[in-house]
């Protein structure tokens, strides 16, 4: 007998260290705005106040404003993606259904001599 299972899909979280993060912001943002970001994000620690101060730098810098619309940008494009994967599982789920159903009907026909 053939088994059809349903998965789940799972979207993983990727865990970020601080001071990576940091430094990425740093190639765009200029300090305060860093500082205001990691604030509003509450990640602001005395230790995170010194890594900003060392590793931040005014060169290619753009306002928070920009980086958060980027950011409702990414958020945006990511929820869409998860609504086109809950259809697509969804359509997954079904399929899955209706193969078992017609597997299970066959196996009926099958021992009643059909």
């Amino acid at each position: 007998m053939i088994n059809f299972r349903k998965s789940n899909f799972i979207i993983k979280k990727k865990k970020v260290k601080i001071e990576d993060f940091i430094v990425a912001l740093a190639k765009y943002l200029d300090k305060n705005s860093i500082m205001k970001l990691l604030k509003d994000l509450d990640l602001l620690t005395d230790n995170v106040k010194t890594f900003v101060e060392k590793h931040s730098d005014n060169h290619n810098v753009i306002g928070i404003d920009e980086v958060l619309s980027m950011i409702k940008l990414i958020n945006a494009r990511l929820e869409a993606q998860e609504k086109r994967i809950n259809a697509l599982e969804h359509a997954l789920e079904s399929t899955l259904d209706i193969l078992n159903e017609i597997e299970k009907n066959f196996l009926l026909g099958k021992r009643r001599g059909r």
